[in-house]
């Protein structure tokens, strides 16, 4: 049975919520329990309670909080049907005098981003046709993203030997993104629920997977509206396939599945 009171899961929940958008619903104490465990044996507090007043108090803590609970489940070339969308419908309708900008606004450890560049230097034969940019909130995956490192057993798992050789260096129990596929990239901290986005490009195509579902229907709606200012004329925006956004009021309209466009 978990020990934390309801009183300060809701305090957690509603903070958390508050700095990201994420809303943890009810009956999650032994999954907050069990994140934020090795942060409180690290600052050695003794329970959730005066970590919370810790957390209001020390603003660099902020960030600790937010890493701790955010969820960053991914694998290579997840929901692979996005992939072979992007391929044979969305690229070769893009018109661009410039390389093609694409948009990971939840890029987690890395592995869609580099499930992109991939993709996109198979499908060009050229890692001049295209730039990249993930994001995400959690700066320890971002952190992992720009290394590059994977555990080789993974990778061999997930992603066919031809592409392997062609993209990866192997090194012991590690498979590494070789540095001419990261020369495309660039990764940055972003939090969706601010109203700052240090972005000042559009993108033809914007990934924001397997994040909405954490929101409530008024901040995906927020969250939405303010992307769609990203997307070019006819830019794609594309979401997770559990998700949807035929309900809400968007400026983008479903083309296939979580597949969206965004209006001229």
């Amino acid at each position: 049975m978990s020990r934390l009171s309801i009183e300060t899961y809701e305090a957690i929940s509603q903070r958390l919520k508050l700095w990201t958008g994420i809303d943890l619903g009810s009956g999650k104490q032994a999954l907050v329990e069990s994140r934020l465990h090795w942060r409180l044996q690290e600052l050695q507090i003794p329970d959730l309670s005066s970590y919370l007043k810790y957390v209001n108090s020390h603003p660099k803590e902020k960030q600790h909080f937010i890493n701790s609970l955010t969820t960053n489940k991914t694998d290579w070339f997840r929901e692979a049907d996005h992939f072979k969308y992007l391929t044979d419908k969305i690229l070769p309708t893009v018109k661009s005098t410039g390389p093609i900008q694409i948009w990971s606004a939840a890029s987690s450890t890395g592995e869609e981003i580099y499930s992109l560049a991939i993709c996109l230097a198979e499908h060009f034969g050229s890692l001049d046709r295209f730039r990249i940019l993930g994001s995400d909130i959690d700066t320890e995956c971002l952190e992992r993203a720009q290394q590059g490192h994977y555990r080789r057993e993974t990778v061999e798992a997930q992603v066919p030997k031809h592409l392997r050789l062609k993209y990866f260096e192997t090194m012991g129990d590690e498979c590494r993104i070789r540095p001419d596929l990261k020369s495309v990239l660039k990764l940055r901290p972003f939090n969706l629920v601010e109203s700052d986005w240090p972005v000042n490009i559009q993108f033809d195509v914007i990934f924001l997977r397997n994040v909405l579902i954490y929101f409530k229907p008024q901040t995906v709606e927020t969250v939405i509206h303010r992307l769609s200012r990203y997307l070019k004329p006819h830019g794609h925006l594309i979401i997770g396939a559990s998700e949807t956004l035929t309900t809400l009021q968007t400026p983008v309209r479903a083309v296939a599945g979580s597949v969206y466009k965004k209006a001229a």
